[in-house]
């Protein structure tokens, strides 16, 4: 039996590096990707409509938190969820969020704990 593969996009490096670990310690195999980067922010997703790293995905956790949206360049958070979708591909975001506004479902409040991005990733699979 293979191990569940989860992507995890962060710009981050520390938030990148965080929940990758815990997803590790889990058992569950981890690539990770830092999103769109400078100077253009855009990504091979974003260009060609497809994504390698995705594609051999079961999940993404994605941290919707990208320099390019800031900038309003490149590949924005919302067109990888719209190609992750494409996929098939599941997308558990990680977002900043108001706190007196519930987490829609398939979302997680930034930053978020060991214990929630755990079940919240289990609940998405």
């Amino acid at each position: 039996m293979t191990a569940t593969t989860v992507l995890v996009v962060a710009a981050d490096r520390e938030d990148r590096d965080q929940y990758g670990s815990w997803l590790e310690e889990e058992g569950f195999d981890v690539l990770v990707c830092p999103g769109p980067t400078a100077p253009a922010y855009n990504c091979v997703g974003g260009r060609t409509g497809t994504c390698a790293l995705a594609s051999g995905a079961d999940l993404v956790v994605l941290d919707s938190s990208l320099p390019g949206d800031d900038l309003r360049e490149g590949t924005s958070a919302s067109e990888l969820v719209t190609l992750y979708a494409s996929l098939s591909t599941p997308v558990l975001e990680v977002a900043t969020l108001r706190r007196d506004v519930a987490a829609p479902a398939g979302w997680l409040r930034w930053p978020p704990s060991r214990d929630e991005l755990l079940a919240a990733a289990r609940n998405q699979l």
